[in-house]
């Protein structure tokens, strides 16, 4: 017998003791009011006899656990009824070695009322399970189901075998655990229905099954449902970094989990101070309830709540006293209920302490003579295999669980090999795939890993969708990308989820059904009948959730084959954009369009009606930045049949509501969750760079028609030398920091800190207006290997003595910093004032001197470049220093012929032009007429300016120039 069989023996046997020992007042509390429930009796004429209200007082080994859960009820969940009403005939059995006392009372008639003689099993123990089928009971009676008699219990069960054997059906004895058969016929001219469990979970499985084709209106009699799992571990991991999730989410989750057959959560939140930054402490009771509450929430849902302690950090492996601390703190947690524990090694120093060095030293291993590390290896097995040997086996408890320190890849490496040749053969390993995000995850790769980590039991971390590196997007998008054969070779799989916990149910999902079966998973399918699950009934809801979820498609890692971009709403634009201008086909086409549009801007409205409110809450950001990109949208749509039809009266409003809307879009509306701290510093990113674009394209037709073009500024490039104390990654050295060559880059070899520091040597003190930093892998990131925020100074010391600051750096890869007016100085210097996650790339810094901008009276934390870049789709939003007093924007440059100068913005002014060496007004602008066009008369223009009016409020220019 294993020792979880042995654990549910006794756990069986301690409750038939119980049960002998129940009042039989008890049993008249819980059996209240019950219909024709009946217990069936192990006899060779499996007769079933009627119980009522009036149930016998002799008959209280019925009443399986009078009170063993109640304590634990939820008051935010629905109040159990423990009366049954007197419709319906259940039949209830226990197995005792006396004969059981029953007798029989009719049921009070109900002439309109179909009564379905319900069976329940001896296999049945517990009062949850026991209630469940009563509830179950109840609705097939008050949808009046297509049956006569039904019959619950599990495998091995004798009165449910048999009439599985009557209706020519195999037991669930041989399926895996966790299965279940649901079947139904006629046997002896009785419409029957049969529903039997592998296992207790197997049967909550069953009961749910059952319980969603009643809701469907399922014709019941003719049923042949055999179900069980392809993965024995189907879960969970709550292991990202930040805010953990609060103890409301976690229980919807397990309730979530258990109408997904999903069956394991590990609590790994790397917030929690108590799992990891201070492990050795032990909980305050408090904090040990909440875990309590938590151990009893997912228990009554079928889900093994797993613990993790992750001692990295500080831990000395050889130390007695460090062990000692992890006896006490998981006899803390066993206490209240954790049977299964983890250990978790990942992002920790790769060190060891003086104590762990003099013990454990590098040794050869297998393939590699001079192994670098195996003394971490060795250490880091010694206390692990320790805390199995003579912790876990000792109590009797399923083997540990581990995630290691180097937990991806597949290739044989030094680590790895010494740490698999140490480890305990039983321990179970996590693993992320080939990466830490593995867009997919193949059996060749599960194989390799499983040889290189020296183990057979396997099982993956997989992360996704979880976006706590990634904090303004939502993964909504379904599970792809994992082998269908992966059951055959591995345990299971947990996904870290999303630091929103309800918007994480729909990536779930996909692992519920995917882990469950492979063979018969369709992503497509799934999130669909997700998405109807967490909108409900309401159809204006679904089409909703529908468009909301088609706008967070993009996950970063996927393969190609599986990257999309906001797939439904792409083909209302495909068509658009294909349709021939003026044609019908061209109208309906927009038409469609912008009524798919209408639908994302009134998404705040409508999915305030979706019957899952936590999603709602969630996504509440990212779903009122997609109303203001539909807004958008539609002003784009606008836009182009206005300037395709040559008909523009109403061109600079729609381009002010669309440059509106997309401000709006674009508000810092979400807090940075791994600081805890409620700021707004984080913009949501959706539509997966689709509403960018088509906006993009409307203002490049509004470019067009204006005819713009970047000004012809030129600047001197000035000789530096940048050096840093970041330490570098490899060969990738600060010299590469300015070579002028962006296929070359610094590379940091660790994460970001606050006040590290790039500077950058000019030689001499010089004039200097520009300053241009190429960081990150492409000038188009805003997030990755890039300053998260940093400070920009400027001084004549090289110990920054003297320094000043002169700008601030946008977390962007191609950031360049204008001056208002030239100054003097030797060193320029980068210094971070944020840590980041994220390592460190800067492909180049080049220093400029005169640029030929003037800028007066004015405060702006935008770059002037956005000015004069020869595109209105970005902005140069500022303000007046003094609002008594006009301000000035000019900017010269080489001189060259022109018929016009244009200003695209919402600023109140005055234009002027330097023509043929003098300044000529122009005319007068407001914020009313955001595109403005005016002639010129001269031979040449080398300079253009805007007066500012005084008392002027917030001003924007899109782009000023000739």
């Amino acid at each position: 017998m294993s020792a979880k069989q042995d654990q549910c023996h006794n756990f069986r046997s301690s409750q038939k003791l119980f049960l002998y020992g129940v009042s039989t007042f008890g049993a008249m509390l819980i059996f209240f009011n019950t219909p024709t429930i009946t217990q069936a009796s192990e006899t060779e004429s499996m007769v079933s006899e009627n119980v009522n209200d009036n149930i016998s007082h002799n008959n209280s080994d019925l009443v399986s656990q009078a009170s063993d859960d109640s304590s634990n009820k939820e008051t935010n969940e629905t109040a159990t009824d423990n009366s049954i009403s007197s419709d319906n005939q259940i039949n209830a059995y226990h197995a005792t070695t006396q004969p059981t006392a029953r007798e029989t009372l009719q049921p009070m008639a109900k002439a309109a009322v179909k009564a379905v003689e319900t069976t329940i099993g001896n296999s049945v123990e517990d009062t949850q399970t026991y209630q469940e089928i009563q509830r179950t009971n109840d609705k097939m009676r008050n949808t009046q189901v297509n049956v006569d008699q039904a019959y619950f219990g599990l495998a091995g069960d004798k009165v449910i075998d048999q009439q599985l054997n009557n209706l020519g059906a195999t037991t669930a004895a041989d399926l895996n655990d966790d299965g279940y058969l649901i079947k139904s016929g006629v046997v002896n001219n009785k419409k029957t229905l049969v529903v039997q469990g592998k296992d207790s979970t197997g049967l909550f499985y069953a009961i749910n099954h059952l319980n969603n084709l009643i809701d469907k209106k399922t014709d019941l009699a003719n049923l042949s449902i055999s179900e069980a799992p392809q993965m024995s571990i189907r879960g969970v991991i709550e292991g990202f970094y930040g805010e953990p999730w609060s103890q409301q989410a976690r229980k919807d989750l397990f309730k979530f989990m258990g109408n997904h057959k999903m069956n394991v959560y590990i609590y790994s939140p790397k917030d929690d101070d108590y799992l990891r930054k201070n492990w050795k402490e032990l909980y305050p009771q408090d904090k040990l309830d909440q875990i309590k509450d938590l151990i009893a929430a997912a228990k009554r849902n079928h889900v093994q709540f797993v613990y993790t302690l992750s001692p990295g950090n500080d831990i000395t492996y050889s130390s007695q006293a460090d062990f000692d601390k992890t006896v006490a703190k998981l006899n803390q947690l066993k206490s209240i209920g954790v049977t299964q524990f983890y250990i978790a090694l990942d992002d920790i120093p790769l060190g060891m302490t003086a104590a762990d060095s003099a013990i454990f030293k590098n040794h050869p291993t297998t393939n590699y003579p001079n192994n670098p590390w195996s003394g971490l290896a060795d250490a880091q097995a010694f206390y692990v295999n320790k805390v199995q040997k003579e912790y876990i086996k000792k109590n009797k408890l399923p083997d540990l669980w581990l995630v290691p320190t180097n937990y991806n890849g597949s290739k044989q490496d030094p680590f790895k090999e010494a740490q698999g040749e140490a480890l305990d053969k039983d321990i179970r390993l996590q693993w992320t795939g080939e990466g830490v995000f593995s867009g997919d995850i193949s059996d060749e790769s599960v194989e390799q890993a499983k040889k290189t980590y020296h183990t057979d039991h396997i099982f993956i971390w997989d992360n996704f969708p979880v976006n706590d590196s990634d904090q303004d997007r939502l993964y909504l998008n379904p599970l792809k990308g994992r082998s269908k054969n992966l059951y055959q070779i591995m345990d299971g799989f947990t996904s870290n989820p999303m630091v929103q916990s309800y918007a994480s149910w729909i990536g779930l999902s996909g692992y519920g059904d995917y882990m469950w079966n492979a063979d018969t998973y369709s992503p497509e399918v799934n999130l669909q009948e997700t998405i109807r699950e967490l909108a409900g009934d309401d159809s204006k809801a679904i089409t909703a959730l529908q468009q909301f979820v088609d706008l967070n498609q993009y996950w970063d890692y996927a393969t190609e084959s599986n990257k999309v971009h906001a797939p439904i709403l792409s083909s209302f634009i495909n068509n658009f954009e294909q349709a021939e201008y003026g044609t019908p086909a061209y109208q309906t086409a927009k038409q469609n369009l912008l009524d798919r549009l209408q639908i994302i801007v009134e998404l705040p409205t409508t999915l305030k009606n979706m019957q899952t409110t936590g999603f709602y809450n969630d996504s509440l950001p990212w779903i009122n930045a997609a109303s203001h990109w539909g807004k958008a949208m539609i002003d784009s749509v606008n836009l182009l049949d206005a300037i395709n039809s040559n008909q523009t009266d109403n061109l600079s409003k729609d381009f002010n509501t669309l440059n509106e809307e997309i401000e709006l879009a674009n508000v810092k509306a979400l807090p940075d969750n791994r600081t805890g701290k409620p700021d707004l510093v984080i913009t949501p990113s959706v539509g997966d760079g689709v509403f960018q674009t088509f906006t993009q394209k409307a203002n490049q037709a509004v470019n067009g028609y204006l005819n713009i073009k970047a000004l012809p500024i030129t600047a001197t490039q000035i000789t530096s030398e940048a050096s840093t104390d970041i330490p570098q990654n490899g060969t990738y050295s600060a010299a590469n920091m300015n070579d002028n060559d962006l296929n070359t880059k610094f590379w940091s070899n660790r994460s970001l800190k606050r006040g590290d520091t790039i500077t950058v040597d000019l030689k001499e003190s010089q004039t200097i207006q520009r300053i241009n930093l190429h960081q990150g892998l492409s000038d188009d990131v805003t997030s990755g290997d890039i300053f998260k925020t940093a400070t920009i100074y400027a001084g004549d010391e090289a110990d920054g003595s003297d320094k000043t600051v002169i700008g601030e750096v946008k977390p962007t890869g191609n950031y360049q910093l204008d001056l208002n007016k030239p100054i003097k100085a030797r060193y320029i210097f980068i210094i971070a004032t944020s840590p980041s996650d994220n390592w460190l790339q800067v492909r180049n810094i080049a220093v400029f001197g005169k640029t030929g901008l003037n800028i007066e009276n004015v405060k702006s934390s935008d770059s002037a470049k956005a000015m004069f870049d020869g595109t209105v789709q970005t902005a140069y939003t500022g303000k007046l220093l003094d609002n008594q007093t006009s301000g000035v924007i000019e900017q010269s440059f080489t001189a060259t012929s022109a018929k016009s100068v244009y200003l695209s913005g919402k600023v109140n002014g005055t234009v002027y032009a330097r023509l043929d060496g003098k300044w000529q007004e122009l005319g007068h602008v407001n914020k009313e007429q955001s595109l403005n066009n005016f002639n010129v008369n001269g031979v040449s223009i080398d300079g253009i300016k805007l007066l500012i009016d005084s008392k002027s409020e917030d001003f924007v220019i899109n782009e000023f120039g000739i």
